[in-house]
């Protein structure tokens, strides 16, 4: 969470396929078009299961699928767990996740600087709740939307176990700020 106006120049060492490249933000193409795909939101937990949203409830998850898709296994977890969200955020990168979906450090904080605005777009409520952070993409384009990150309020993280092949394996990692 180094903030963008810190004044400093970052570049980020981004592996792909075993080799390590430098993503400096200004640096690389980005490609014309969308850059999410048009997704609706979803809802969370039904309102049958324990923990499920109230009207009181105003914590929103976010699935961010880059490297690959991962907007099931979220509300898969999501419902296992009885994690109380009020909606999950689909942010499916344009036009499809893959490993070469970000082709520069300037394309992935684009992504980045595009995603935090759909963040902050959240309703003054689930401003005030917590919002669940799921994301399937680049370390670089992660370290970017982290410098953004200081408005989004409490941030809890979670990390896919990636030996499991259970859909929907996620556990919570960090909670931003920390308590």
């Amino acid at each position: 969470m180094l903030e963008a106006k810190s004044g400093l120049e970052i570049t980020v060492r981004q592996r792909t396929r075993g080799k390590p490249l430098e993503w400096a933000p200004e640096a690389g193409e980005i490609p014309d078009g969308p850059f999410w795909l048009e997704r609706s939101d979803r809802p969370g937990a039904p309102s049958e299961s324990p923990g499920s949203p109230t009207e009181d409830n105003h914590d929103v998850a976010v699935a961010i699928g880059v490297s690959r898709p991962c907007i099931d296994d979220v509300e898969h977890y999501l419902r296992a767990a009885a994690v109380p969200v009020s909606r999950i955020l689909d942010a499916t990168v344009y036009p499809e996740p893959g490993q070469h979906s970000v082709r520069s450090g300037a394309h992935a904080l684009h992504l980045a600087h595009t995603l935090e605005r759909l963040i902050r777009s959240r309703t003054l409520a689930e401003r005030y709740g917590t919002l669940h952070l799921f994301a399937s993409a680049p370390n670089a384009l992660l370290f970017f939307l982290g410098q953004f990150a200081r408005p989004f309020g409490r941030v809890q993280l979670y990390e896919h176990d990636f030996d499991s092949t259970e859909p929907g394996k996620y556990m919570p990692s960090l909670c931003l700020p920390p308590r």
